[in-house]
């Protein structure tokens, strides 16, 4: 008797978990689908030709691939290396390399991914 009534106790418990398992899921659907459906309206809203916004795009370019750049990346990377001395772990070295290698390389990437994006709407405008 024990043994059933030990049997029905764990079924009424996996049930529950299921039920709130199917209750998150559900949420997070919903969660996803009005973030899509607010970002999908995000993305015509910046549809225009981006020349606002050129000279200030142009300056922290300036500012990245210049002395700042290499400034930032210098001062992370003696900033890891003091760090890797004073906790004698290396995984600081390799945090000051990563960011002097996001200050580097970084602009030029995004100048790429950006770039590959704006393209077809600039050439868009021209062609019209």
């Amino acid at each position: 008797m024990a043994a059933m009534t030990m049997q029905g106790v764990c079924q009424g418990q996996e049930a529950r978990s299921k039920q709130k398992v199917q209750k998150w899921v559900l949420a997070m659907l919903l969660v996803s689908l009005v973030a899509l459906l607010c970002l999908s309206a995000m993305a015509y809203a910046g549809a225009g030709s981006g020349t606002e916004f050129a000279a200030i795009q142009q300056t922290l370019m300036g500012w990245m691939k210049g002395i700042l750049g290499k400034v930032i990346a210098l001062s992370s990377l003696a900033v890891g290396l003091g760090l890797a001395v004073v906790r004698q772990s290396v995984v600081s070295v390799m945090v000051g390399i990563g960011i002097a290698l996001a200050a580097n390389y970084g602009p030029d990437v995004l100048d790429a991914i950006v770039g590959a994006a704006i393209l077809p709407a600039q050439l868009a405008g021209t062609l019209l």
